[in-house]
């Protein structure tokens, strides 16, 4: 190492100060997805949950384009603090110290699925599985018009088209008998032969991870697995009494074997392959941090040392005896 030439300052040391990140409370108002197993997975959560956080932006705004800030803000004083926050970062570079002028928020939340027994009467059976016919029916005809366009080289069918195809067949004598399910149900079997067709394609350039995905496949009657889909636009509803009540089904019993913690933004009806109904509800959960735990120590015994602790130190109270003896 060179030694240091006489009359050379010496470069104080270098510091780092960070901004707290603090966890914003999310407005969840107004999402909406899907969540169904089978071909083509999807989640969705929805609904009122949680109170609105206050806008407290102020100075730490930063409006986009079009956007309009509330109270006083003006474009002037954004550019003057923009523009004193330059120099205060130029002037602290020199003694290397990052600088975060904004504090970090941040705004998790989560989906999960409460899965409860249900159990329908003999007539609510029959009416679910008309409702889990025609929702085979709508899957596999915009399955069938899809794969007839790429045979013959027409465009890709949109999900805009089988939508309005699905409201024409909807009025001919064919397809009638599909007015005697909710629209909701047989929109979300759409839905979900797009999400497929979606996944399919993401997996097929690389841009989904994991294995790779087939293109989907009909349904079948004598699948194991019969679902069904309810979103907040059904407007199903939990009564007071413990029932659910869906729309063109009616009020069905539910052993509910824990409380539900949220209102549910959506719910599938399921029957599985030895006939039992499931309700599944997806609710909006806020992630909270895991409580605090006490230092622990793990300890693993074996033949060279007693006992080597999980912070590194061995133990080897036959060596140390051995050692006393001979002393």
């Amino acid at each position: 190492m060179r030694p240091r030439p006489s009359g050379t300052a010496v470069r104080p040391p270098v510091a780092l100060v960070l901004a707290t990140p603090v966890l914003a409370t999310p407005v969840l108002a107004g999402q909406q997805g899907g969540a169904h197993g089978g071909g083509g997975g999807r989640s969705d959560g929805a609904g009122q949950l949680g109170e609105p956080v206050p806008d407290d932006r102020g100075a730490e705004y930063s409006p986009g384009p079009g956007d309009r800030p509330p109270g006083n803000y003006s474009p002037a004083s954004h550019e003057a603090e923009k523009h004193q926050a330059k120099i205060k970062t130029q002037s602290l570079a020199s003694a290397d110290v990052t600088v975060f002028d904004h504090v970090i928020k941040y705004a998790f939340d989560v989906r999960l699925r409460y899965c409860y027994r249900l159990y329908p009467t003999l007539g609510q059976q029959r009416v679910l599985s008309r409702a889990f016919s025609c929702a085979r029916v709508v899957f596999n005809d915009g399955l069938r018009i899809r794969q007839q366009a790429h045979e013959t080289g027409r465009p890709y069918v949109t999900d805009s088209e089988l939508s309005a195809r699905l409201t024409a067949a909807k009025a001919t004598d064919e397809r009638a008998w599909l007015n005697d399910v909710s629209s909701v149900v047989l929109q979300q079997a759409l839905a979900d032969l797009n999400a497929a067709y979606r996944n399919f394609f993401a997996s097929r350039t690389g841009k989904r991870r994991g294995p790779k995905i087939g293109a989907p496949k009909f349904r079948s009657r004598k699948d194991h697995r019969q679902a069904i889909r309810f979103t907040a636009n059904a407007r199903f509803k939990v009564l007071p009494n413990g029932k659910l009540r869906l729309p063109k089904i009616g009020d069905i019993p539910v052993r509910w074997s824990r409380p539900l913690p949220s209102e549910p933004s959506s719910v599938t009806v399921i029957r599985d392959c030895a006939g039992r109904y499931f309700a599944s509800f997806v609710i909006l959960a806020r992630s909270r941090a895991l409580p605090g735990t006490e230092a622990v120590i793990g300890i693993d015994l074996g033949l060279k040392y007693f006992a080597v602790l999980s912070d590194g130190a061995k133990s080897n109270p036959h060596g140390s005896c051995a050692a006393r003896r001979r002393s």
